[in-house]
């Protein structure tokens, strides 16, 4: 799951053709631009371990590109929910969550300090929620995508205006 970053004006191409220096001004606000948009995404991003905002990074695929991502394995299925609730459902049907899984889920129940009623052991409550999980999903809790706001567009596309006329004017083309 990621936000990418692409600048693909006319007039921006015809002044990157001619500098150098407007191309790496440019590349610059891209990159401002991409930590704007890791901001917001972190700011979004559901905080229970803080595995994911952690791992919410921009990185620079070329020049002129550039994007921000979660490397945190399960940020996809954060952004876009599980099971019937989400695109990751399994032809069958079924999903099992993995001993790692459970455990994670065990490490939550501590956190949030939920006890099991009487007679039931923590490990059992651990494998009930993660039997839940399994038939009902998770509910989507979008971060990445919110972050990609028209209002940031339009911020990203005021850094790139300003880059680019700093560039122009220091390269004495303007």
């Amino acid at each position: 799951m990621s936000v990418t970053l692409r600048i693909d004006v006319k007039g921006v191409q015809d002044a990157l053709a001619k500098s150098d220096l407007v191309l790496k001004y440019v590349d610059g606000a891209l990159a401002a631009g991409a930590l704007l948009i890791q901001r917001e995404a972190v700011r979004a991003a559901p905080k229970a371990d803080g595995t994911l905002h952690r791992n919410i990074q921009t990185g620079r695929l070329q020049q002129l590109l550039h994007q921000v991502n979660s490397r945190a394995a399960h940020g996809v299925f954060v952004e876009r929910g599980t099971g019937l609730q989400g695109p990751q459902r399994r032809a069958s049907g079924k999903q099992n969550l993995s001993p790692q899984g459970r455990a994670n889920i065990a490490s939550w129940i501590a956190r949030k300090g939920i006890q099991p009623r009487p007679g039931v052991s923590a490990e059992r409550l651990s494998w009930l929620i993660s039997r839940s999980i399994a038939r009902k999903g998770t509910r989507p809790q979008p971060y990445l995508e919110p972050a990609n706001t028209p209002a940031n567009a339009r911020r990203i596309a005021d850094l790139v205006e300003k880059a680019m006329q700093r560039g122009i004017t220091e390269a004495g083309l303007g």
